[in-house]
């Protein structure tokens, strides 16, 4: 399942999400166990800075609640959202957003509560290149600012979804910026 939603969210909301809290992101990382265990290697393939976000106040309150009802769970399945930005050859490899519970080290990462769904808020338009692209469906989908994109990581049996890994595909001019979220088979947070 891949859905969009194009003009899902209202263009200035997109804007005033990344006025307000497009200060102070870090670098993005990835596979934090291999990074403990001193593995640089992956520092190329995210080439992106983050800021996570508890918040739920406008417009984060409305976002939980439409993702609460397109996924048929409740807001409590919710990770934080992660704003994310791209700049010029910014990029994120392929890589799959749930995680692989036979590798031991994702299933302590994950507390054997998987990701079920992806959810990427585009939150511009006025870049070039940074297409979100699926190999395995052949399916390219193009950022429009305020578009939704949702997709599920597992299959209904709760086993890893191979279609749905994907790539960022590098930005070639100006900035990128989205808001994702991932959503748990289980509760995941207990402030909502």
């Amino acid at each position: 399942m891949i859905k969009e939603y194009p003009n899902a969210i209202p263009h200035y909301i997109c804007e005033n999400i990344v006025s307000q809290y497009g200060k102070g992101l870090v670098r993005a990382e990835v596979a934090p166990e291999r990074k403990d265990k001193g593995d640089t290697s992956i520092l190329s393939q995210r080439v992106a800075e983050v800021k996570y976000i508890w918040e739920q106040t406008f417009p984060f309150n409305i976002l939980m609640e439409g993702i609460s009802e397109i996924t048929n769970l409740p807001k409590s399945h919710q990770e934080a959202y992660n704003l994310i930005k791209y700049s010029k050859g910014g990029k994120y490899d392929f890589h799959h957003d749930a995680f692989n519970m036979d590798d031991p080290e994702h299933f302590k990462i994950s507390e054997g509560n998987n990701r079920l769904y992806s959810v990427i808020i585009y939150l511009n338009d006025n870049f070039t290149g940074g297409n979100t692209s699926f190999f395995h469906i052949n399916r390219i989908v193009k950022p429009e600012i305020g578009k939704v994109l949702i997709f599920k990581n597992l299959h209904s049996d709760g086993t890893f979804n191979n279609d749905y890994w994907h790539t960022g595909e590098a930005v070639a001019s100006g900035e990128k910026w989205i808001l994702t979220t991932w959503v748990r088979q289980k509760p995941f947070r207990t402030d909502v």
